[in-house]
């Protein structure tokens, strides 16, 4: 015997609370203005081998790998490991097929007198 008759699991277009729909960002994707992931990694070794000098040579390397690591390097991680958009996948497609067959039914209602009573089981 069925309970829960005529109650699908499935939403219904006028009771969905919310559905986000976001874009995904990865910092392993190439972009316009952005290295792929090999480049990324080289270029993060590449910055780090003044700092090798400083530290294993001279104090004059070791005062400018001090500049270089504190200062230098903290500017162009921030640019080569920059987020950037990523490629739509099929998952994506499904999402926005979802969400335009089941649109939001607005805001979410966060009192609790508005909210609904469950089904009985």
């Amino acid at each position: 015997m069925c309970w829960n008759v005529g109650h699908s699991n499935r939403p219904q277009p006028g009771k969905r609370l919310t559905a986000a729909h976001h874009q995904r960002y990865s910092r392993w994707q190439r972009s316009e203005v952005t290295f792929g992931p090999v480049g990324r990694v080289v270029v993060t070794i590449l910055l780090l081998i003044p700092v090798w000098f400083g530290v294993f040579y001279s104090v004059f390397f070791l005062v400018a790998a001090a500049i270089w690591g504190l200062w230098i390097v903290p500017l162009a991680y921030r640019d080569v490991w920059r987020k950037v958009r990523a490629s739509r996948t099929h998952a994506d497609e499904l999402s926005t097929e979802y969400h335009h067959a089941y649109p939001d039914a607005g805001p979410a209602r966060t009192d609790i007198a508005s909210r609904e009573m469950p089904p009985r089981w």
